[in-house]
């Protein structure tokens, strides 16, 4: 579930600068280019520039209004294969560049996005937007104190886009999960299912880049059988078999008020579940009908 703010694909002030680094892969009328080249047919790598040159601007936004959407269509692959192309047609457009991390962090790269977000910090210290990838970004690595500086000077600049988290106690989200848990209907307790429950800051990483990462760093919280998953050592402490994993940071920034985040953990509660039982659209009202 993604839950930082949406892109429009189409920012209000365009930003460019003069050395943001391009990706490694060639973008497809420059790749067509060095292939003529290659192959000595230079009049053809020629013309592949020449039409690169005419729809430079043109080719960069519509690549970035359909990243954007692809990315809020939950295809974050395809997104970051349309940004690249784009940025190396384009490699001084920093609103490529910005939606790039965006699509890093749905990937589970965060340590790439914020990467890129400190050089982008650098260049616009005063986006807000930027700043608030940035905390985000920071957030997820576990560095929360400098995301929450980045938070406020965000929201400093842009309250109403770009506004402070929420913050709570973890115990009111604790009480809160428990009373939905508790509430769930006898159907379930005849399957044998009565999730525990655990409350983490956010999910966690892969302990090095060789492995995967366990959740996608922007979910809320998962519904799990302890003894199926190898992470490293997040569940090593849980004793329940079945367990109901809510990731604080990220329910917190996902909602605007106390009142929102109790029916946000609600919602996130039956849908983990549902998905955990695998069960259909009309299997999950009925089994969870009045909870």
């Amino acid at each position: 579930m993604r839950d930082y703010p949406s892109s429009s694909g189409i920012r209000p002030t365009r930003r460019y600068h003069r050395g943001f680094a391009s990706p490694s892969g060639p973008g497809r009328l420059l790749q067509k280019a060095r292939q003529a080249l290659h192959e000595r047919r230079p009049d053809e790598a020629f013309q592949c520039t020449e039409e690169a040159l005419q729809h430079l601007g043109r080719v960069g936004e519509l690549l970035l209004i359909r990243a954007a959407a692809l990315l809020d269509l939950g295809h974050p692959r395809i997104a970051l294969s349309y940004l690249d192309t784009a940025i190396d047609m384009d490699p001084k457009n920093g609103d490529l560049a910005v939606e790039r991390c965006r699509v890093y962090i749905e990937l589970g790269d965060v340590l790439g996005a914020a990467d890129d977000l400190r050089e982008l910090t650098e260049l616009y210290p005063s986006d807000p937007e930027i700043l608030h990838l940035r905390a985000m970004a920071e957030e997820l690595l576990g560095n929360s104190t400098d995301a929450d500086r980045f938070y406020r000077d965000a929201a400093a600049l842009d309250a109403t886009a770009f506004p402070n988290p929420l913050r709570v106690p973890t115990d009111l989200i604790v009480g809160e999960a428990r009373a939905v848990l508790q509430a769930l209907p006898p159907t379930l307790e005849e399957r044998d299912i009565r999730p525990g429950l655990q409350v983490f800051p956010v999910p966690p990483m892969a302990l090095n880049p060789a492995e995967p990462v366990p959740f996608p760093p922007t979910m809320l919280g998962v519904c799990l059988e302890v003894g199926d998953l190898n992470d490293g050592g997040l569940v090593r402490s849980i004793a329940d078999p079945i367990c109901m994993i809510l990731f604080q940071r990220n329910v917190e920034r996902s909602v605007r008020s106390v009142e929102e985040l109790k029916d946000q953990i609600r919602q996130t509660i039956i849908i983990e579940l549902a998905h955990h039982l695998k069960l259909s659209e009309a299997e999950t009202n009925q089994a969870l009908d009045g909870v």
